[in-house]
Parts: structure tokens; sequence; C-alpha cells
């Protein structure tokens, strides 16, 4: 753990503490499920939403907030995820990756080709 580490640590901890007042989400997924990782022990929580209409399967459309890679917003897409999912018949999986930097460049890159 170098001084790099604790600097980017330091900075992701401020802005986390920066925005987190404003950060109250509260998804209202179809389903919440665990999807298994590279890492044997380790799952990548998704939440599903569903075509209000859909009979039959339908195509994914895979979603990652834009979190900067360093911020937790997981669920910050709820109503643009069901937008999507009743406006293009796809079900759309909105996907909690991996955060820097208690996770390096390329864990949610990593948590992407996993899903």
């Amino acid at each position: 753990m170098g001084v790099s580490y604790v600097y980017h640590k330091a900075l992701a901890t401020f802005l986390r503490a920066l925005v987190r007042p404003r950060l109250q989400f509260h998804p209202k997924p179809d389903d919440t499920i665990f999807i298994p990782a590279r890492d044997p022990d380790r799952t990548i929580r998704v939440h599903v939403y569903k075509p209000a209409h859909a009979t039959e399967p339908t195509p994914v459309l895979i979603n990652f907030c834009g979190s900067i890679f360093v911020l937790r917003t997981f669920g910050s897409d709820d109503e643009f995820c069901q937008f999507v999912a009743d406006k293009t018949n796809y079900t759309v999986i909105d996907a909690q990756y991996r955060l820097a930097p208690e996770h390096p460049f390329p864990a949610a890159f990593y948590d992407a080709e996993d899903l």
C-alpha cells in the first residue's frame, strides 16, 4: 500500500462524504439477483427490470450506473432502467460493480465481463 493508494482512498472518502447526503436511493426493481463472479467467493448484485407486458423472453440490456467508478450510486438509475424496459421491451439489469480505490483497475471491467 503506497502513498498513491492512501491519496486516492482519502479522495474517494471525501467525495463519498460530500455527495452522500444527496444519495438517498430507494430502487424498486422487479427482482434482485446475485451472479457468480470469476472470484469463487464473490457475487455481483444486479437489479432486474422487466418490460411490463412481456409474455416471452426478451433481449437483455446491461446498465452500469455513472458513478465514475468511485461513488456508491448503485440504484440511482432505477427510473431510467424501468423506463427503458417498458419502452424497448428489453429486460434491463443494473449492475453493482466494484469501486476504486478499494478495488483497483481493472476490477470493475472484470465485473462487466463476468455479467
